[in-house]
């Protein structure tokens, strides 16, 4: 403490010696312009763990860091807190060793939130089906009615215009103009949430034709008996071998007969050329 008398000049010498010191830098996008309102903090690490500091980005996207304790090392990064609008920042954070000395140029860049979803995929199928198929996007909770609907054209693959990254659940499903009456297949469908940035699926279409009615219905009347003669041939075959066998001695008998018939016409025809011949002359 120092008296002044009355009337009296003092001329007193005032040394200040400095016990913390600053930080500068600032938070900009990647196109280098600035982010305003971003909170930055300055956490202590080892044995300076209990210190930390924080503040918020002015218009410029500058900030400033008071009160760093000379020999602590600090995490400058982005707060937890307050940065909604902030997916990510590169780096996560910058360490600093403060000294004796003002730290300047501890530059961040973050990255917005993206609030939107990309939904692409492929379809495989041979590609004379692909003039008939169409890919839909319903809500899971309304499959009803389609959100949205793609024609793929000439074209294997298919890309949704996007979605809003909500987290609700969807469902894609393949649909196609081939008549049911000339083709069998199955739709394809996938079902997936809204979480992340990007989902890409893959539809699998593999029609077949249908046969003919004509066809199917002649194929029907041959096989029929068919089946038939087999299974009593199956339930009888004790009787029908038998029955074959004296069948087949028949047909050989039968044959013989035949034989002798057309052998013996053949010497009744060279008789009567012999006579005509003895005739003549």
């Amino acid at each position: 403490m120092i008296e002044v008398q009355e009337g009296q000049n003092l001329r007193i010498t005032i040394t200040g010696y400095r016990t913390a010191y600053s930080c500068y830098g600032t938070v900009s996008s990647l196109n280098g312009e600035p982010e305003q309102g971003v909170a930055v903090e300055a956490v202590g690490q080892k044995d300076c763990s209990i210190y930390g500091e924080d503040t918020v980005t002015d218009e410029e996207g500058k900030f400033r860091l008071r009160g760093l304790l000379p020999g602590c090392a600090y995490h400058v990064q982005l707060k937890a807190e307050g940065n909604d609008h902030i997916e990510r920042a590169l780096p996560h954070h910058r360490v600093v060793e403060v000294g004796n000395n003002d730290i300047d140029d501890v530059n961040i860049i973050v990255f917005r939130q993206i609030n939107q979803f990309d939904l692409s995929g492929n379809v495989i199928t041979s590609s004379e089906y692909l003039p008939t198929l169409w890919v839909k996007l319903y809500k899971s909770e309304n499959l009803d009615n389609p959100i949205q609907t793609v024609s793929l054209g000439q074209s294997l693959f298919f890309h949704f215009p996007p979605l809003l990254r909500d987290g609700e659940n969807y469902v894609v499903l393949l649909d196609s103009t081939l008549p049911r009456s000339q083709f069998d297949y199955v739709l394809p469908q996938v079902s997936f949430t809204a979480v992340g940035y990007h989902k890409h699926i893959t539809l699998i279409f593999n029609p077949t034709r249908k046969l003919p009615e004509q066809d199917i219905a002649q194929g029907s009347y041959v096989a029929l008996p068919l089946t038939l003669l087999l299974l009593l041939a199956g339930y009888n075959h004790d009787k029908l071998i038998p029955l074959l066998l004296q069948l087949t001695s028949r047909l050989q008998g039968v044959r013989a007969l035949g034989q002798a018939a057309s052998d013996n016409g053949s010497e009744d025809a060279k008789r009567q050329v012999k006579k005509q011949k003895t005739r003549r002359t």
